[in-house]
């Protein structure tokens, strides 16, 4: 069986069509790492500059801790493409902290702050998991595209109600909303593999 000249023109417009969809999506994926590797960059100035100001020393467990797991994050922040990545964490959150977890560390880490560097460090922390959450989600298609729908579905519910701030960060909001569970299901391992990666630059 032959192709038409016509059948074989839309077959190849439709490989070229392919091709540019794949180019596109590999460039997005490209600025969407750079942008998530800014935004560390970010936070980590700003936890720098919180302590080169004097309100933390710089060899505070927690200023050093916190510091890491920052770096670890910037190893491997191009590992974290969508749904084998998700797959993967959800994995590792079956397993219970062990004693010398990071999430428990910090939580003890934390009780020898005062308010302020408290305060300050968990907010830091918290906009950490919050970029984490975006990165995820947003190097993958599949989630990408479901993200997009519920921000779109939320969008015209909060239009029909008019309460247009909902539109707002959704990612912050969803933090905010499911925050705990995430912790203990999703950020709890994945903190603690940022952590062993930033000891390993360090």
């Amino acid at each position: 069986m032959t192709l038409s000249t016509a059948q074989a023109v839309n077959v190849l417009w439709s490989l070229f069509a392919l091709a540019m969809l794949g180019l596109i999506w590999h460039g997005y994926v490209t600025w969407r790492l750079a942008a998530f590797r800014e935004q560390l960059f970010t936070l980590r100035a700003e936890l720098f500059d919180y302590a080169a100001n004097g309100d933390i020393a710089f060899d505070s467990v927690p200023y050093v801790m916190l510091r890491t797991m920052l770096n670890g994050f910037l190893r491997f922040g191009h590992r974290m493409d969508g749904i084998p990545f998700l797959v993967f964490m959800a994995r590792l959150a079956t397993e219970e902290p062990t004693e010398h977890s990071f999430a428990l560390r910090w939580r003890r880490e934390a009780l020898t702050l005062d308010v302020d560097q408290r305060t300050t460090l968990e907010d830091i922390l918290r906009r950490t998991h919050v970029a984490v959450i975006e990165q995820a989600i947003l190097s993958s298609l599949v989630l990408s595209v479901l993200a997009i729908t519920g921000i779109v579905v939320g969008g015209l519910v909060a239009l029909a109600s008019r309460a247009k701030q909902r539109l707002r960060a959704p990612f912050g909001r969803f933090y905010a909303r499911h925050g705990t569970e995430l912790d203990a299901r999703l950020i709890r391992p994945l903190d603690e593999l940022a952590f062993e990666e930033g000891l390993l630059a360090a």
